[in-house]
């Protein structure tokens, strides 16, 4: 951390990483009053799981964790307010519906065990949580008989052993020790619950495929009482997913999550920015005027915009330039420069390809397969094989949906838009 205590401040104000479930985390979320207030409604309101449509590195997942912190802490002041806890543990959706069902239990049953305190500083009765602490805290069960038991609980020690991530564990029993727990924590729908994140549905590929994991996991994860999961995707996948008959009154319509609005870039960076501060004089590498000048160029992800804010940092120190406070601006467009000239030296693109990736950026950086004519293709396959080239050279990223090739799956990567903010001449 010797940059930034160099500079003045107890931490990286340019974290890229998800704001976490604390307070921190609360001061740092900027800019998002309105989707927040609408995550919350349907959390509070409804029995739905709720569903976030949105970009990579948008801030979905910040969304969710911070949001679930604001209503435990509201729980802490009013007596009356339903208790929902966060989940810390986010799952990542797989195609194996059995091993997200046993992720989900173990993440909701350490959930349980990590709020113990808090629950009890609450006056609300939980179960005896040792059974289920001992269950997710020892690496082995053992097998026999009757039945699975915690290994050193008096079982043979010659009767069988595995792993309790196996699915062995689940039949054991974890499942009903679970439920039970909630059921006793939250004996009312109207008690409260977890809220945990099932993050990444875009990771499926296809919308039938995602649909078709989602249904597997209708009558197990998603009917795990008391736990409201939120789905988050990209690429118009969820929207997609939750359309299939068997999800209908399971989960909700998707929530749109859009970059962060140019005016709350500043005011969230500047936030930032005096949390981080351990003096008054200390002086970011960006400041917030400076930081939405990167906004701009990432095409406004947040995520990407922090991340490229810290390997400039880096450089700066690097390049023996952190003393130098007054021309940290200036320097900017001389790292993004040199930044874009490594990426176009190490590809070798045709024109055409060229003349597509610079009528893609000028569209907003997405297009669907089937957009051929919109930049002067005469078949979908002759803009294929042009998107292919971009895609290897890591300007695009394209995502196809052979289940429909209108969705918008081709988008700019971040060194993309690098790239094209210097051949746009940095303006």
């Amino acid at each position: 951390m010797a940059i930034w205590q160099d500079l003045g401040f107890s931490g990286n104000p340019y974290d890229s990483r998800p704001l976490r479930a604390t307070q921190e985390g609360d001061r740092l979320m900027i800019g998002r009053d309105v989707e927040s207030r609408t995550l919350r409604s349907q959390i509070e309101n409804t029995t739905l799981h709720p569903t976030l449509e949105g970009s990579n590195g948008v801030g979905k997942t910040s969304l969710v964790l911070v949001n679930a912190y604001r209503l435990m802490e509201e729980r802490r002041t009013n007596f009356d307010a339903p208790t929902w806890l966060p989940i810390d543990k986010i799952l990542q959706v797989q195609t194996d519906a059995d091993r997200l069902y046993r992720d989900a239990l173990m993440a909701v049953g350490q959930a349980l065990i990590s709020h113990e305190a808090f629950l009890a500083d609450c006056d609300i009765a939980t179960a005896n949580l040792d059974a289920l602490r001992g269950w997710l805290n020892n690496p082995l069960i053992q097998g026999g008989g009757g039945g699975f038991q915690i290994l050193g609980n008096g079982v043979n020690a010659e009767v069988s052993r595995e792993a309790n991530t196996s699915e062995g564990f689940v039949a054991s029993g974890l499942e009903e020790l679970v439920k039970a727990a909630l059921l006793q924590t939250f004996p009312d729908e109207s008690d409260g619950g977890l809220i945990g994140i099932i993050d990444n549905v875009e990771l499926l590929g296809r919308s039938n495929e995602a649909r078709s994991v989602l249904e597997q996991v209708r009558d197990t994860v998603l009917e795990i009482p008391r736990v409201r999961w939120v789905l988050c995707g990209a690429l118009g996948i969820v929207r997609s997913a939750v359309t299939s008959p068997r999800l209908e009154g399971r989960v909700g319509s998707p929530i749109e999550i859009l970059p962060v609005a140019d005016d709350w870039i500043e005011p969230l960076i500047a936030a930032r920015v005096q949390h981080y501060a351990l003096r008054d004089d200390a002086t970011p590498t960006l400041d917030p005027s400076a930081f939405r000048h990167l906004y701009d160029v990432c095409n406004h992800n947040l995520r990407d915009a922090l991340k490229y804010a810290q390997s400039f940092s880096v450089w700066l120190d690097i390049e023996g330039h952190i003393g130098e406070p007054s021309s940290f601006r200036e320097y900017l467009d001389i790292w993004l420069a040199e930044e874009a000239d490594k990426i176009v030296r190490a590809i070798s693109l045709q024109p055409r390809a060229w003349r597509f990736f610079d009528d893609l950026a000028e569209a907003g950086g997405t297009c669907a397969p089937r957009d051929n004519e919109v930049f002067g293709f005469n078949t979908a396959q002759q803009m294929r094989t042009n998107f292919v080239a971009l895609e290897r050279a890591s300007l695009v990223k394209a995502e196809i949906d052979e289940d429909d090739l209108r969705r918008r799956t081709v988008n700019l990567t971040d060194k993309g838009w690098v790239v094209n903010y210097a051949r746009r001449g940095f303006e």
